[in-house]
């Protein structure tokens, strides 16, 4: 089912021809290939099957006998129906024209100018907070930035819910109280608080952990807009467009009390500490 989504129909399409190539010998491979293809997939199939894998991401690797098909299909096409280079460029460049048109890639813009902020104006050996969706691409841009590993960066959904990978399998929060939270982030020596707008404002938590920010406790530095293609996690606007704000405590920052724990549903752990130096 997810073959179309991760390959496109046109590839699936013409490993499907292919399998009918072989079954009626107008394709021709060695029998060791085929064995080797055929446990490859099955086997491949099977495992990820027994451990779970929901994402489609996941099991990429047991496709390459997919997409050996599909080229052995268009090559096989193309000697009956062109001959010499074009029938090497006229599949490829079809093929590509097609994946360019119909599965343009997703792009989310804003999040370096967010990090190149950060690591201009947190304060040296700190904690930042990042609430958000695109935490992989705020973490990413801030790693770029080798002159900033002082910096400890901590994530408020993983502070406030428990939540294994992905909110449609289920969310707990933690129920802390809006001076609960408030105590927290200055327990934890908090020197900066980058918070997408709209970020899962229908949870009980993190809408209190907005709440917190709007307070004379805290204090907007700075604003950046998102673009690109934006989900409705992103917190897009009606006019399809997101924000990211930069909070500082209005108090003196403090050294962390103690460690902090993380839990990690997904891997059945805890992970407790500390990196600020």
């Amino acid at each position: 089912e997810q073959m179309p989504s991760q390959l496109g129909y046109a590839t699936v399409a013409l490993a499907i021809a292919a399998l009918i190539l072989l079954a009626s010998s107008r394709l021709r491979l060695e029998r060791w290939s085929l064995v080797l293809l055929g446990v490859w997939f099955i086997t491949g199939y099977i495992l990820f099957s027994l451990i779970s894998v929901r994402e489609p991401r996941h099991d990429l690797m047991i496709l390459f006998p997919v997409i050996l098909l599909a080229g052995l299909a268009l090559a096989r096409i193309s000697e009956r129906c062109w001959r010499g280079s074009t029938a090497i460029l006229l599949p490829g460049l079809s093929t590509y024209g097609y994946s360019v048109a119909l599965y343009p890639p997703s792009v989310v813009a804003g999040y370096r100018d967010v990090a190149d902020y950060v690591a201009q104006h947190a304060p040296p050996d700190n904690v930042v907070v990042f609430s958000g969706y695109r935490d992989g691409n705020f973490v990413f841009d801030m790693r770029e930035h080798a002159e900033r590993h002082d910096l400890t960066l901590l994530r408020a959904d993983k502070l406030l819910l428990r939540i294994s990978v992905e909110r449609i399998r289920g969310v707990q929060q933690a129920d802390l109280q809006e001076a609960d939270i408030a105590t927290m982030l200055r327990d934890n020596g908090v020197a900066m608080i980058v918070a997408q707008r709209n970020f899962w404002q229908d949870l009980q938590e993190m809408a209190r952990f907005t709440n917190v920010l709007n307070t004379q406790n805290f204090r907007l530095i700075a604003s950046f807009p998102l673009t690109g293609n934006l989900e409705m996690n992103d917190g897009r606007d009606e006019s399809g467009k997101g924000g990211v704000d930069i909070f500082v405590p209005t108090y003196p920052i403090e050294a962390p009390k103690g460690l902090v724990t993380i839990d990690l549903p997904v891997i059945g752990q805890k992970v407790t500490g500390f990196g600020t130096k």
